[in-house]
Protein backbone atom coordinates (compact mmCIF):
# COMPACT_ATOMS: atom_id res chain seq x y z
CA UNK A 1 0.00 0.00 0.00
CA UNK A 2 1.46 3.64 -1.10
CA UNK A 3 2.64 6.72 1.62
CA UNK A 4 -0.62 8.13 0.07
CA UNK A 5 -3.10 5.62 0.86
CA UNK A 6 -2.01 5.04 4.59
CA UNK A 7 -2.15 8.47 5.43
CA UNK A 8 -5.68 9.08 3.92
CA UNK A 9 -8.48 7.69 6.41
CA UNK A 10 -11.08 8.42 3.88
CA UNK A 11 -9.10 5.66 1.60
CA UNK A 12 -8.45 3.41 3.81
CA UNK A 13 -12.29 3.40 4.25
CA UNK A 14 -12.86 2.80 0.52
CA UNK A 15 -10.50 0.27 0.59
CA UNK A 16 -11.63 -1.88 3.91
CA UNK A 17 -15.28 -1.40 2.13
CA UNK A 18 -14.21 -2.66 -0.92
CA UNK A 19 -12.78 -5.47 1.42
CA UNK A 20 -15.78 -6.60 3.38
CA UNK A 21 -17.89 -5.96 0.24
CA UNK A 22 -15.95 -8.92 -1.33
CA UNK A 23 -15.93 -10.72 2.21
CA UNK A 24 -19.48 -11.13 1.99
CA UNK A 25 -19.69 -12.26 -1.89
CA UNK A 26 -17.25 -14.85 -0.59
CA UNK A 27 -17.54 -16.03 3.07
CA UNK A 28 -19.11 -19.50 3.40
CA UNK A 29 -23.10 -19.70 4.22
CA UNK A 30 -21.91 -20.48 7.95
CA UNK A 31 -19.60 -17.58 8.48
CA UNK A 32 -22.11 -15.15 7.29
CA UNK A 33 -23.38 -14.42 10.11
CA UNK A 34 -20.34 -13.61 12.39
CA UNK A 35 -19.65 -11.12 9.39
CA UNK A 36 -22.39 -9.35 9.18
CA UNK A 37 -22.61 -8.59 12.90
CA UNK A 38 -18.97 -7.44 13.05
CA UNK A 39 -19.62 -5.42 10.59
CA UNK A 40 -22.95 -3.65 12.20
CA UNK A 41 -20.75 -2.92 14.74
CA UNK A 42 -18.43 -0.75 12.52
CA UNK A 43 -21.35 0.24 10.95
CA UNK A 44 -22.73 1.95 14.12
CA UNK A 45 -19.71 3.65 14.86
CA UNK A 46 -19.28 4.71 11.82
CA UNK A 47 -22.56 6.53 12.07
CA UNK A 48 -21.63 7.70 16.02
CA UNK A 49 -18.70 9.83 14.01
CA UNK A 50 -21.10 10.91 11.75
CA UNK A 51 -23.56 12.10 14.13
CA UNK A 52 -21.17 13.95 16.08
CA UNK A 53 -19.58 15.83 12.78
CA UNK A 54 -23.09 16.93 11.52
CA UNK A 55 -23.66 17.81 15.22
CA UNK A 56 -20.39 20.24 15.15
CA UNK A 57 -21.22 21.80 11.44
CA UNK A 58 -24.39 22.44 12.47
CA UNK A 59 -23.06 24.68 15.48
CA UNK A 60 -20.31 26.43 13.26
CA UNK A 61 -23.00 26.96 10.71
CA UNK A 62 -20.73 25.82 8.01
CA UNK A 63 -24.02 25.03 5.74
CA UNK A 64 -23.86 28.74 5.50
CA UNK A 65 -20.83 29.20 3.59
CA UNK A 66 -22.21 26.81 1.14
CA UNK A 67 -25.78 28.89 0.50
CA UNK A 68 -27.87 26.21 2.60
CA UNK A 69 -30.34 27.89 4.63
CA UNK A 70 -30.30 24.89 7.50
CA UNK A 71 -28.17 22.41 8.71
CA UNK A 72 -31.00 19.88 7.49
CA UNK A 73 -31.19 20.96 4.21
CA UNK A 74 -27.14 21.03 3.63
CA UNK A 75 -27.71 17.46 5.19
CA UNK A 76 -30.26 16.31 2.33
CA UNK A 77 -29.02 17.78 -0.56
CA UNK A 78 -25.28 16.33 -0.25
CA UNK A 79 -25.39 13.59 2.26
CA UNK A 80 -28.55 11.38 0.96
CA UNK A 81 -30.61 11.90 4.04
CA UNK A 82 -34.50 12.60 4.55
CA UNK A 83 -35.43 15.70 6.55
CA UNK A 84 -36.34 13.52 9.28
CA UNK A 85 -32.76 11.50 9.21
CA UNK A 86 -31.39 14.52 9.36
CA UNK A 87 -32.66 16.34 11.94
CA UNK A 88 -32.60 12.89 14.12
CA UNK A 89 -29.11 13.09 13.79
CA UNK A 90 -28.93 16.22 14.35
CA UNK A 91 -31.02 16.11 17.99
CA UNK A 92 -29.17 13.19 19.12
CA UNK A 93 -25.42 15.53 18.47
CA UNK A 94 -27.29 17.67 20.95
CA UNK A 95 -28.77 15.37 23.30
CA UNK A 96 -25.56 13.33 23.76
CA UNK A 97 -23.32 16.59 24.27
CA UNK A 98 -24.91 15.63 28.04
CA UNK A 99 -25.18 12.54 28.23
CA UNK A 100 -21.47 11.10 28.28
CA UNK A 101 -22.09 7.46 28.98
CA UNK A 102 -24.51 7.08 26.35
CA UNK A 103 -21.81 8.97 23.68
CA UNK A 104 -19.16 7.01 24.73
CA UNK A 105 -21.15 3.30 24.23
CA UNK A 106 -22.31 5.04 20.87
CA UNK A 107 -18.73 5.68 19.79
CA UNK A 108 -17.57 2.30 20.77
CA UNK A 109 -19.98 0.36 19.46
CA UNK A 110 -21.59 -0.89 22.25
CA UNK A 111 -25.16 0.05 21.66
CA UNK A 112 -26.62 0.84 17.91
CA UNK A 113 -27.86 3.48 16.10
CA UNK A 114 -31.33 3.22 16.74
CA UNK A 115 -30.76 2.87 20.60
CA UNK A 116 -28.66 5.79 20.57
CA UNK A 117 -31.86 7.77 18.80
CA UNK A 118 -34.46 6.59 21.70
CA UNK A 119 -31.89 7.92 24.29
CA UNK A 120 -31.43 11.19 22.75
CA UNK A 121 -35.50 11.22 21.83
CA UNK A 122 -36.43 10.93 25.38
CA UNK A 123 -34.29 13.30 26.73
CA UNK A 124 -35.46 15.99 23.97
CA UNK A 125 -38.95 15.40 25.56
CA UNK A 126 -38.20 15.13 29.54
CA UNK A 127 -34.97 17.04 29.86
CA UNK A 128 -31.18 15.31 30.41
CA UNK A 129 -30.99 15.75 33.70
CA UNK A 130 -33.65 12.62 34.46
CA UNK A 131 -32.20 10.53 31.90
CA UNK A 132 -28.95 11.15 32.86
CA UNK A 133 -30.47 9.51 36.50
CA UNK A 134 -31.71 6.60 35.07
CA UNK A 135 -28.71 6.55 31.94
CA UNK A 136 -26.81 3.35 33.47
CA UNK A 137 -30.33 1.03 33.47
CA UNK A 138 -30.70 2.46 30.37
CA UNK A 139 -27.67 1.51 28.60
CA UNK A 140 -27.69 -1.98 30.19
CA UNK A 141 -31.34 -2.50 28.70
CA UNK A 142 -29.85 -0.71 25.79
CA UNK A 143 -27.13 -3.73 24.91
CA UNK A 144 -30.24 -6.75 25.52
CA UNK A 145 -32.70 -5.45 24.03
CA UNK A 146 -33.28 -4.59 19.53
CA UNK A 147 -34.83 -0.76 19.34
CA UNK A 148 -38.15 -2.25 19.05
CA UNK A 149 -38.25 -3.55 22.96
CA UNK A 150 -35.85 -0.78 23.85
CA UNK A 151 -38.50 1.89 22.82
CA UNK A 152 -41.26 0.62 25.19
CA UNK A 153 -38.47 1.51 27.97
CA UNK A 154 -38.38 5.10 27.40
CA UNK A 155 -41.44 5.63 25.95
CA UNK A 156 -42.11 3.81 29.78
CA UNK A 157 -39.57 6.80 31.12
CA UNK A 158 -41.46 9.43 29.63
CA UNK A 159 -44.95 8.41 31.01
CA UNK A 160 -43.24 8.20 34.84
CA UNK A 161 -40.83 11.72 34.41
CA UNK A 162 -43.47 13.53 32.17
CA UNK A 163 -47.23 11.86 32.38
CA UNK A 164 -48.10 15.14 31.26
CA UNK A 165 -46.92 15.49 27.81
CA UNK A 166 -47.39 11.49 27.70
CA UNK A 167 -50.93 12.64 27.33
CA UNK A 168 -50.49 15.30 24.88
CA UNK A 169 -48.62 13.42 22.40
CA UNK A 170 -51.69 10.32 23.12
CA UNK A 171 -54.07 13.30 22.24
CA UNK A 172 -51.99 14.03 19.39
CA UNK A 173 -51.90 10.87 18.00
CA UNK A 174 -55.84 10.54 18.01
CA UNK A 175 -56.15 13.80 16.28
CA UNK A 176 -54.00 12.67 13.56
CA UNK A 177 -56.11 9.07 12.75
CA UNK A 178 -57.34 9.09 9.13
CA UNK A 179 -58.75 6.01 7.08
CA UNK A 180 -58.57 6.22 2.78
CA UNK A 181 -60.34 4.00 0.56
CA UNK A 182 -59.96 4.53 -2.75
CA UNK A 183 -59.99 2.41 -6.15
CA UNK A 184 -58.03 1.91 -9.04
CA UNK A 185 -59.16 2.02 -12.65
CA UNK A 186 -58.17 -1.65 -12.50
CA UNK A 187 -60.83 -2.05 -9.49
CA UNK A 188 -58.42 -2.65 -6.98
CA UNK A 189 -59.09 -0.84 -3.66
CA UNK A 190 -56.23 1.30 -1.71
CA UNK A 191 -56.49 1.09 1.97
CA UNK A 192 -54.17 3.61 3.74
CA UNK A 193 -54.74 4.98 7.36
CA UNK A 194 -53.04 5.84 10.59
CA UNK A 195 -54.19 4.52 13.75
CA UNK A 196 -53.53 6.07 17.53
CA UNK A 197 -52.37 3.09 19.95
CA UNK A 198 -55.41 2.24 21.40
CA UNK A 199 -57.06 2.04 17.42
CA UNK A 200 -54.02 -0.02 16.61
CA UNK A 201 -54.03 -2.52 18.84
CA UNK A 202 -57.97 -2.94 18.49
CA UNK A 203 -57.54 -3.68 14.98
CA UNK A 204 -54.70 -6.05 15.93
CA UNK A 205 -56.20 -7.60 18.21
CA UNK A 206 -59.25 -8.01 16.04
CA UNK A 207 -57.09 -9.72 13.10
CA UNK A 208 -54.68 -11.99 14.89
CA UNK A 209 -57.55 -13.81 15.94
CA UNK A 210 -59.05 -14.54 12.24
CA UNK A 211 -55.40 -14.30 10.11
CA UNK A 212 -54.58 -17.92 11.23
CA UNK A 213 -53.24 -20.28 8.56
CA UNK A 214 -55.19 -23.44 7.67
CA UNK A 215 -53.22 -26.17 6.71
CA UNK A 216 -52.18 -26.62 3.10
CA UNK A 217 -52.66 -22.91 3.05
CA UNK A 218 -50.63 -20.80 0.34
CA UNK A 219 -51.52 -17.34 0.59
CA UNK A 220 -48.83 -15.01 2.59
CA UNK A 221 -49.11 -12.99 5.64
CA UNK A 222 -50.43 -10.05 4.21
CA UNK A 223 -52.70 -11.65 2.56
CA UNK A 224 -53.93 -13.32 5.68
CA UNK A 225 -54.37 -10.62 6.49
CA UNK A 226 -56.11 -8.68 4.33
CA UNK A 227 -58.64 -11.54 4.33
CA UNK A 228 -58.87 -10.97 8.20
CA UNK A 229 -60.40 -7.42 7.45
CA UNK A 230 -62.61 -8.05 4.92
CA UNK A 231 -63.93 -11.61 6.87
CA UNK A 232 -64.37 -8.40 9.79
CA UNK A 233 -66.44 -6.41 7.89
CA UNK A 234 -68.14 -9.67 6.51
CA UNK A 235 -69.74 -10.95 10.16
CA UNK A 236 -70.72 -7.12 10.75
CA UNK A 237 -72.65 -6.94 7.99
CA UNK A 238 -74.56 -10.11 8.63
CA UNK A 239 -74.93 -9.48 12.29
CA UNK A 240 -77.19 -6.81 11.15
CA UNK A 241 -75.65 -4.87 13.88
CA UNK A 242 -74.74 -1.35 11.50
CA UNK A 243 -76.60 1.29 11.26
CA UNK A 244 -78.68 1.87 8.28
CA UNK A 245 -77.71 4.19 5.23
CA UNK A 246 -80.97 5.87 4.01
CA UNK A 247 -83.60 3.15 4.06
CA UNK A 248 -82.21 0.23 4.12
CA UNK A 249 -80.04 -1.81 6.32
CA UNK A 250 -76.02 -1.63 5.51
CA UNK A 251 -75.62 -4.62 3.28
CA UNK A 252 -73.27 -5.42 0.44
CA UNK A 253 -75.59 -5.39 -2.80
CA UNK A 254 -74.58 -6.73 -6.28
CA UNK A 255 -77.08 -6.87 -9.74
CA UNK A 256 -76.30 -9.34 -11.50
CA UNK A 257 -78.55 -11.20 -14.75
CA UNK A 258 -80.30 -14.38 -14.53
CA UNK A 259 -77.86 -15.89 -17.36
CA UNK A 260 -74.67 -14.93 -15.08
CA UNK A 261 -76.18 -16.89 -12.23
CA UNK A 262 -76.37 -19.60 -14.22
CA UNK A 263 -72.92 -19.78 -15.70
CA UNK A 264 -74.39 -19.30 -19.08
CA UNK A 265 -71.20 -18.30 -21.87
CA UNK A 266 -70.66 -14.58 -23.13
CA UNK A 267 -72.34 -13.16 -19.52
CA UNK A 268 -70.64 -10.35 -18.74
CA UNK A 269 -71.02 -11.06 -14.55
CA UNK A 270 -71.88 -8.69 -11.71
CA UNK A 271 -72.36 -5.02 -10.99
CA UNK A 272 -71.35 -5.43 -7.45
CA UNK A 273 -72.36 -1.74 -5.11
CA UNK A 274 -68.82 0.39 -4.81
CA UNK A 275 -67.24 -1.91 -7.04
CA UNK A 276 -68.53 -2.00 -10.18
CA UNK A 277 -68.11 -5.20 -12.71
CA UNK A 278 -67.08 -8.61 -10.96
CA UNK A 279 -66.56 -11.85 -12.47
CA UNK A 280 -69.72 -14.23 -12.88
CA UNK A 281 -67.98 -16.82 -10.96
CA UNK A 282 -68.04 -14.13 -7.95
CA UNK A 283 -71.71 -13.10 -8.54
CA UNK A 284 -72.29 -17.10 -8.01
CA UNK A 285 -70.00 -17.21 -4.50
CA UNK A 286 -72.08 -14.33 -2.83
CA UNK A 287 -75.15 -15.74 -3.98
CA UNK A 288 -74.79 -19.08 -2.07
CA UNK A 289 -76.83 -17.63 0.67
CA UNK A 290 -78.03 -14.24 -0.01
CA UNK A 291 -81.37 -12.60 -0.72
CA UNK A 292 -82.65 -12.29 -3.85
CA UNK A 293 -84.99 -10.01 -5.18
CA UNK A 294 -85.97 -10.68 -8.73
CA UNK A 295 -86.64 -7.82 -11.27
CA UNK A 296 -88.00 -8.32 -14.60
CA UNK A 297 -87.35 -6.25 -17.52
CA UNK A 298 -88.69 -5.08 -20.62
CA UNK A 299 -87.46 -5.31 -23.78
CA UNK A 300 -85.47 -2.13 -23.69
CA UNK A 301 -83.76 -2.69 -20.20
CA UNK A 302 -86.08 -0.79 -17.87
CA UNK A 303 -87.69 -2.35 -14.58
CA UNK A 304 -91.39 -3.11 -14.50
CA UNK A 305 -91.73 -5.26 -11.57
CA UNK A 306 -89.76 -6.13 -8.68
CA UNK A 307 -90.67 -8.84 -7.03
CA UNK A 308 -89.54 -10.15 -2.92
CA UNK A 309 -86.63 -10.41 -1.49
CA UNK A 310 -86.15 -14.51 -1.66
CA UNK A 311 -83.74 -17.28 -1.60
CA UNK A 312 -81.84 -17.43 1.26
CA UNK A 313 -80.66 -20.09 3.63
CA UNK A 314 -83.45 -20.46 6.14
CA UNK A 315 -82.42 -20.38 9.87
CA UNK A 316 -83.80 -24.00 10.33
CA UNK A 317 -81.04 -25.02 8.03
CA UNK A 318 -78.93 -22.78 8.93
CA UNK A 319 -78.99 -24.27 12.38
CA UNK A 320 -78.59 -27.64 10.82
CA UNK A 321 -75.36 -26.95 9.34
CA UNK A 322 -73.66 -25.90 12.26
CA UNK A 323 -74.65 -28.68 14.14
CA UNK A 324 -73.98 -31.59 11.40
CA UNK A 325 -70.63 -29.89 9.92
CA UNK A 326 -69.37 -27.66 13.07
CA UNK A 327 -66.73 -25.31 10.76
CA UNK A 328 -65.26 -25.34 7.27
CA UNK A 329 -66.34 -28.62 5.55
CA UNK A 330 -63.51 -28.38 3.21
CA UNK A 331 -61.36 -31.40 3.86
CA UNK A 332 -58.54 -30.99 6.76
CA UNK A 333 -59.44 -27.03 7.15
CA UNK A 334 -60.19 -26.64 10.66
CA UNK A 335 -61.64 -23.14 10.79
CA UNK A 336 -64.86 -22.61 13.32
CA UNK A 337 -68.50 -22.69 12.50
CA UNK A 338 -67.92 -18.52 13.72
CA UNK A 339 -66.02 -18.55 10.27
CA UNK A 340 -67.96 -19.95 7.40
CA UNK A 341 -70.55 -19.27 4.99
CA UNK A 342 -73.12 -21.32 3.37
CA UNK A 343 -72.61 -23.22 -0.12
CA UNK A 344 -73.81 -25.17 -2.72
CA UNK A 345 -72.08 -27.98 -4.21
CA UNK A 346 -74.50 -27.70 -7.52
CA UNK A 347 -75.50 -23.65 -7.46
CA UNK A 348 -79.44 -23.36 -6.68
CA UNK A 349 -79.44 -21.25 -10.17
CA UNK A 350 -78.36 -24.65 -11.79
CA UNK A 351 -81.51 -26.52 -10.37
CA UNK A 352 -79.57 -27.26 -7.55
CA UNK A 353 -81.15 -27.36 -3.83
CA UNK A 354 -81.16 -25.68 -0.64
CA UNK A 355 -81.07 -28.53 1.89
CA UNK A 356 -78.55 -30.76 3.58
CA UNK A 357 -77.83 -32.91 1.06
CA UNK A 358 -76.81 -29.98 -1.42
CA UNK A 359 -75.33 -27.12 0.87
CA UNK A 360 -71.77 -27.52 3.43
CA UNK A 361 -70.07 -24.87 5.24
CA UNK A 362 -67.02 -23.33 3.86
CA UNK A 363 -64.62 -20.72 5.58
CA UNK A 364 -63.66 -17.79 3.20
CA UNK A 365 -60.93 -18.64 1.69
CA UNK A 366 -62.18 -22.29 0.79
CA UNK A 367 -65.14 -20.70 -0.36
CA UNK A 368 -63.50 -18.54 -2.57
CA UNK A 369 -61.34 -20.80 -3.89
CA UNK A 370 -64.46 -23.28 -4.78
CA UNK A 371 -65.70 -20.33 -6.97
CA UNK A 372 -63.47 -17.99 -8.31
CA UNK A 373 -59.96 -20.50 -7.83
CA UNK A 374 -61.56 -23.60 -9.96
CA UNK A 375 -61.58 -25.94 -7.20
CA UNK A 376 -64.52 -28.51 -6.84
CA UNK A 377 -65.97 -30.14 -4.19
CA UNK A 378 -68.20 -33.70 -4.56
CA UNK A 379 -69.86 -35.44 -2.48
CA UNK A 380 -69.11 -39.23 -1.10
CA UNK A 381 -72.08 -41.52 -0.16
CA UNK A 382 -70.72 -41.71 3.40
CA UNK A 383 -72.11 -37.68 3.61
CA UNK A 384 -67.82 -36.46 2.82
CA UNK A 385 -66.58 -33.91 0.46
CA UNK A 386 -63.58 -34.81 -1.31
CA UNK A 387 -61.45 -31.39 -3.02
CA UNK A 388 -60.47 -31.85 -6.41
CA UNK A 389 -57.89 -29.13 -7.86
CA UNK A 390 -58.54 -27.01 -10.91
CA UNK A 391 -56.26 -28.61 -14.06
CA UNK A 392 -53.15 -28.25 -14.00
CA UNK A 393 -51.83 -24.31 -15.13
CA UNK A 394 -54.67 -22.86 -12.77
CA UNK A 395 -54.13 -19.88 -11.49
CA UNK A 396 -55.30 -20.83 -7.70
CA UNK A 397 -53.86 -24.08 -6.84
CA UNK A 398 -53.42 -25.78 -3.28
CA UNK A 399 -51.83 -29.51 -2.48
CA UNK A 400 -54.41 -32.62 -3.12
CA UNK A 401 -55.85 -33.57 0.24
CA UNK A 402 -57.92 -36.47 1.38
CA UNK A 403 -61.77 -36.72 1.88
CA UNK A 404 -62.90 -34.98 4.90
CA UNK A 405 -64.46 -36.41 7.95
CA UNK A 406 -67.52 -38.95 7.00
CA UNK A 407 -70.94 -37.28 8.59
CA UNK A 408 -73.80 -39.15 9.17
CA UNK A 409 -76.49 -39.77 6.47
CA UNK A 410 -79.11 -36.25 5.63
CA UNK A 411 -82.14 -38.70 5.52
CA UNK A 412 -81.62 -39.25 8.53
CA UNK A 413 -83.53 -35.97 10.80
CA UNK A 414 -81.20 -36.42 13.67
CA UNK A 415 -78.68 -33.39 12.57
CA UNK A 416 -82.67 -31.08 12.06
CA UNK A 417 -83.79 -32.34 15.68
CA UNK A 418 -80.40 -31.83 17.27
CA UNK A 419 -80.36 -28.23 16.12
CA UNK A 420 -84.02 -27.36 17.31
CA UNK A 421 -83.42 -28.74 20.58
CA UNK A 422 -80.36 -26.10 20.73
CA UNK A 423 -82.88 -22.86 20.07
Amino acid sequence: MCEAVRSDPMALLTSAVEGVVALFAEASPAALGEVMIDCRRQMDRLEAGFTQAAGRFAVNREYAAEGAPTAVSWLRANCRLSAGAAAERLNIARQLDQLPDTDQAFHSGEIGYQHAALIARVAQQVGAEPVRKAEGDLLKWATRFDPNRFSLITRRLRHVVDPDGALADANRAYDQRFLHVSQSFEGFFFVEGRLDPEGGAMLQTALNSLMHPVPGDTRLAEQRRADALVELCRRQLESGALPQTGRQKAQLSITVSAAALAGLPGTEGGNLNWAGIVPAATAQRLSCDASISMIALNDKGLPIDVGRATRSIPTGLARALAVRDGGCRFPTCDRPIDWTQAHHLQHWTQDGETNLENVFLLCGFHHHLTHEGGWRLVREDDGSLQAIPPPAGHRRRLPVVAASRPVEPTATPRPVEAAARST
